[in-house]
């Protein structure tokens, strides 16, 4: 599954990962744990997440993986974990834009971007 076992890794192309995830060869949350993974080992180094959900993301994943095992159409990115650049309004998750006096805050409603790629089914 991943890039020491074949067919896909964390740095696949999306179209990839979608089918990859449409064929059931990887699970949402397989894939959402691989990435949370992925970001608990380097983002340390890099400073480049700062706020991370992992038990949303993981609910929002089984929501998705649920919807593919009963044949429920999913969105074109159902699936597919992404992260939004903290300036970017996400319901529910602190966005702070960088700034320290934002550091608690956290919008009611996702900005118009994160709002269409949940309706896609990616999960945040």
């Amino acid at each position: 599954m991943w890039s020491d076992g074949g067919m896909i890794d964390s740095t696949s192309a999306l179209v990839d990962l979608v089918a990859a995830l449409d064929r059931r060869e990887v699970s949402a949350r397989e894939l959402l744990d691989h990435h949370l993974d992925r970001v608990e080992r380097l983002a340390g180094a890099t400073n480049s997440v700062i706020t991370i959900e992992p038990e949303r993301a993981r609910a929002e994943a089984v929501v998705v993986d649920d919807a593919r095992a009963a044949s429920r159409p999913v969105g074109q990115l159902a699936g597919v974990p992404v992260t939004i650049k903290d300036a970017i309004a996400t319901a529910g998750i602190r966005s702070t834009g960088g700034a320290t006096e934002l550091r608690d805050h956290e919008p009611d409603e996702d900005a118009v971007a994160v709002a269409a790629i949940r309706s896609a089914g990616a999960v945040v």
